[in-house]
């Protein structure tokens, strides 16, 4: 059976709301004496024991809303470079992820070399023109490459440049200023005269790659990859004397295209830092877990782990139970509670019920349950329970008992 343990970082918060409740202010001083919390059924304040800490000072436990976080570093978990800046947040070496399964990516590298022109000193030497670097993923075969890079510069600002270049949005706008700046051009040469039409000849020829003019030639249309296409649209007996802005043919009409970005390039991602923090109570400032500062070594330099220092707390059902029969809310059940102590020394504890305060805070319905007194428990399972209360838990390790009583002879109230 699961077993929650309570943090009472949030109970000062509600008794001051609970004051200002007449109905629970004769309650407030039987309650706040550390019998039953108010926030006790607050499922957001339980947690299991592996997750808290403890703080001997206030000698209370810690859950991560009580504590408070101060940086040491961070650090890169492939190159396990170090660094103190709590800005940085990629790792500034050559590690990358995968952009499709998160993977680590292996780098490789090509020369590319140009033949100089052959002279008696440097005959049959080649110099280098630049380096390509191609990054794979041994897990989903992913692959990049950079291209030819002709000066040394970090990975990361290669691949930054390359991003900001082919991102969708600045491409999308060169093509459109591209365009545009061609039907400017356009528009000026078909209203232009014929003198003039010499003069901007040229001027838009040179704007136009030969094979874009092959087609714009013959089939008066043309498109520029996704981006938006403009027609030129022309009687090809159109006479050059013709009033300007008569002929809606001469017209130029820009149809958008709608871009899919499913095939739009995935670069690798800069592998990103992890840190590494101090763990203080918020009220006392007292330092609960301090890692070491070496990204290898996982073990904290300084701890105060709860599950060191409480009683771990057991439940197990009693003989004969039924594991078919479900517990239900507002009814009793009989169960086992042991304890094991984890610590190096003896602990005291004391084990008590909320049978008392059950209609304030959490009502059972026992009008269809009516279990016998203590007294008759005792006497009918008396031989049971003094066997069961001698008895070491089996899990406890080796040279740590516990010597006191581990059953309670009590129903216990709620699931």
């Amino acid at each position: 059976m699961e077993v929650l343990y309570f943090c009472p970082c949030n109970e000062s918060n509600l008794q001051e709301c609970v004051v200002n409740e007449p109905n629970l202010i004769g309650c407030l001083d039987s309650l706040s004496g550390g019998l039953v919390p108010l926030t006790i059924y607050d499922e957001d304040l339980q947690h299991a024991l592996e997750e808290l800490l403890f703080c001997s000072n206030c000698q209370e436990v810690r859950c991560f809303r009580c504590t408070r976080r101060k940086f040491m570093i961070k650090y890169c978990p492939r190159c396990l470079v170090k660094t103190n800046s709590i800005e940085q947040t990629e790792c500034q070496k050559n590690c990358f992820t995968c952009p499709t399964c998160s993977n680590y990516l292996e780098i490789s590298s090509k020369t590319h070399y140009s033949e100089d022109e052959l002279t008696a000193e440097n005959e049959g030497k080649k110099s280098i023109k630049g380096k390509s670097f191609v990054f794979n993923c041994s897990w989903c075969k992913y692959e990049y490459d950079t291209g030819l890079i002709s000066r040394p510069q970090p990975l990361n600002r290669i691949i930054n440049q390359q991003k900001k270049e082919n991102y969708f949005v600045n491409s999308r706008f060169r093509g459109l200023r591209d365009n545009y700046s061609r039907q400017y051009q356009v528009n000026k040469y078909i209203n232009a005269s014929a003198k003039e039409r010499l003069i901007l000849q040229r001027e838009l020829i040179e704007s136009f790659s030969s094979l874009e003019i092959a087609r714009f030639s013959k089939t008066k249309h043309f498109e520029f990859q996704d981006f938006p296409v403009f027609e030129y649209r022309a009687n090809e007996n159109e006479n050059e004397d013709t009033e300007k802005g008569t002929s809606e043919d001469k017209k130029i009409k820009i149809k958008i295209h709608d871009t899919d970005n499913s095939n739009e390039q995935k670069f690798p991602i800069s592998a990103g830092l992890k840190s590494k923090c101090t763990v203080h109570c918020k009220k006392c400032d007292k330092l609960l877990l301090q890692p070491d500062e070496n990204p290898i070594q996982s073990k904290p330099l300084k701890s105060s782990f709860a599950v060191n220092l409480l009683p771990k707390l057991y439940l197990n059902h009693l003989k004969g139970y039924n594991p078919d029969i479900k517990y239900s809310e507002n009814k009793q059940y009989k169960i086992l509670i042991s304890f094991a102590n984890q610590a190096s020394f003896e602990v005291s504890f004391k084990i008590s019920t909320a049978s008392a305060y059950d209609k304030l805070l959490n009502p059972i319905d026992t009008s269809e349950t009516n279990p016998p007194p203590a007294s008759s428990v005792k006497e009918k399972n008396e031989q049971e329970i003094s066997f069961i209360a001698r008895l070491p838990y089996q899990n406890i390790q080796s040279g740590i008992s516990y010597e006191g009583p581990c059953c309670l002879n009590k129903d216990i109230g709620g699931p």
